[in-house]
């Protein structure tokens, strides 16, 4: 099992010095994405009568959105 990608991303954004610190941004942003996503499409699907194609379209247009951002980091 090698380093996650989540991991080697900190390397390459922060540096040497401040992978850890970065690491564990990355790590807790994913953690209340996780979070927040239950509470978020509950409430859309309630609001909206259940469509669930609506559900996983918002989470595809979250990671293009997410890609986007990734790409746009200077190393």
């Amino acid at each position: 099992m090698g380093i996650s990608p989540m991991s080697t991303i900190a390397i390459d954004i922060a540096g040497r010095r401040m992978s850890g610190t970065s690491s564990g941004l990355l790590d807790a942003h994913g953690y209340a994405y996780a979070g927040l996503q239950a509470i978020v499409f509950s409430v859309v699907l309630d609001m909206t009568g259940s469509p669930w194609p609506i559900v996983f379209l918002t989470m595809a247009g979250a990671r293009v959105l997410a890609a986007a951002m990734i790409s746009a980091v200077k190393v």
